[in-house]
This record gives C-alpha cells, sequence and structure tokens, in this order.
C-alpha cells in the first residue's frame, strides 16, 4: 500500500466533539498477543475515576514480562488529555498537553529523551485514554473523522482517520452484542491499524480491539471484555 500523506483539509480538522461522558468504574480485558506462529496472554485492568475537573483513566497491563500502568488524566466537557505518566519495567513517560503542546520526557534506564511538541491543534487522546474515549463519539454507520494522536515509538504528532465500517456481532463472556466496527488507521498509510468494536447502545462500552503492532514485527494484539 503505497503511503498517502494527510490532506491539508484532514490537517485543519478540528478534535472531535464528544457527546457523551465516560463511566466510573473497573473493567477488564483478556489480551492475546499473536506473533506468527506464537502467543502470549496478558490480561488489563482498566480504572475510571471521577475529579474535580473531569477523570482519570488508568491501565495496569499484567504479562509474563512484567506489569506496566498507564495513567491518563483528562479535563473539561472535551475530556481532553492534561498529563500522562506511564511505566514499564526501566522505562518511564511523564507528559503534560496543552491544546498546542506536549512536553515531558521518557527514561529509559540511565538514558533520557525529553519531548517538547508543537500541534497543529489538539490532541484527541494518547495512551491508556485512546480506547475508552472512542466510547464518547458520535458513532454511526458510514461515521468518520480524524484524530490527533501521538506516536508511541516517535513521540511525534500523527494524524489517524476514523471510521465506521458497519455494525458488527461480538462474542464476551456475558453474551453476543451488536458493536460499531470503528476502523483507526495512520493517515499516512502506514503500519499500525486498530479496529475498536464498541457496543451500540447501553453503556457503549468498548467490547474488544484488533491491533497490529509494529514495534512487535506486526503482531496482532486482540483485547476482549470480560467484566
Amino acid at each position: 500500500v503505497l503511503a498517502q500523506a494527510p490532506s491539508e483539509a484532514e490537517a485543519k480538522m478540528p478534535r472531535p466533539t464528544p457527546v457523551r461522558t465516560l463511566t466510573p468504574g473497573e473493567t477488564k480485558y483478556d489480551i492475546t498477543v499473536k506473533m506468527g506462529a506464537n502467543e502470549m496472554a496478558m490480561k488489563v485492568v482498566q480504572t475510571v475515576t471521577k475529579t474535580d475537573d473531569g477523570f482519570t483513566v488508568k491501565q495496569v497491563m499484567s504479562s509474563p514480562m512484567g506489569d506496566a500502568t498507564d495513567e491518563v488524566s483528562l479535563v473539561g466537557k472535551q475530556l481532553s488529555p492534561k498529563h500522562r505518566t506511564a511505566t514499564q519495567g526501566p522505562v518511564k513517560i511523564e507528559l503534560d498537553y496543552t491544546d498546542a503542546t506536549i512536553k515531558g520526557g521518557m527514561e529509559m534506564g540511565p538514558n533520557t529523551q525529553s519531548v517538547d511538541v508543537t500541534l497543529d491543534g489538539p490532541l484527541f487522546a494518547d495512551g491508556a485514554a485512546e480506547p475508552v474515549m472512542m466510547t464518547t463519539l458520535p458513532l454511526a454507520e458510514g461515521y468518520t473523522t480524524v484524530l490527533r494522536g501521538l506516536g508511541g515509538q516517535s513521540m511525534q504528532p500523527e494524524l489517524k482517520r476514523l471510521k465506521v465500517t458497519g455494525m458488527e456481532e461480538v462474542e464476551t463472556p456475558s453474551g453476543k452484542t451488536q458493536a460499531f466496527r470503528v476502523e483507526v488507521k495512520p493517515a499516512d498509510g502506514s503500519a499500525g491499524e486498530t479496529v475498536y468494536f464498541v457496543e451500540k447502545g447501553g453503556a457503549h462500552r468498548l467490547l474488544k480491539s484488533r491491533s497490529v503492532v509494529p514495534a512487535m514485527g506486526g503482531a496482532v494484539m486482540e483485547m476482549v471484555l470480560v467484566e
């Protein structure tokens, strides 16, 4: 697939406005990572907590390589990202967000990398907040928008195209549920697609996601709601 640079119109699109807020509580997911013939199982506990000015979203991922924690604070009616702290082993990330900048740093043992990024517009979400923020959008068949994110490896801003491609029945331990199939792809045509399956009605929960992870050699990561 030939890479296609984002258009000027896409680069200037405003941040999509949430039409519903988050629901405080704890949600558990099972994760399977497939790398060729090999598989690895992990578990995730996601906790959404109400704060004075918004919410915090915290993910704790347990894997054979140890636990990884990612916490993002969101503020205002827009649920805009304000601060992120992520740790896994010797790696620690601390970032502060405004509508125009991302500043902070990444520590990898004795090595440090500063982050000082200027944005063309407000970030939609980052880290642990991105999956749950999908549930706040005005999803409907055919809905499209452009999201501004931060590259996990490059620590540089990136645009992603979002499209609801239809409905799909998703099976979870609690039964079968109709869900919106939400495709999110890098706007430059590079690898790294994620498909989110968001409950059509009820609490609009994230039921499942499936991601291609270029940093893991194109491994496929599937996350399924447990409770």
